[in-house]
């Protein structure tokens, strides 16, 4: 995953890669545990879209920070 993050461009670094990859793990995780105890909550957004727009932040350009745009 970092590698991938350090090919497109999202980071400048390795050191900067490997942060990122182990956030966006973290977030990913959090997506799945969530849904995984939704009890009655119902989601608004497909969990494919969840994941999606994630990596999409994740793989922002490293320059101002992080956005999904």
């Amino acid at each position: 995953m970092a590698d991938d993050l350090l090919a497109a461009g999202a980071v400048d670094d390795k050191a900067g890669a490997l942060e990122r990859a182990e956030q966006l793990w973290t977030a990913l995780h959090g997506i799945v545990a969530g849904r995984r105890r939704q009890g009655r909550y119902v989601w608004h957004r497909s969990v494919t879209d969840e994941v999606t727009g994630m990596v999409a932040i994740f793989a922002g350009a490293s320059h101002g920070g992080l956005s999904a745009s």
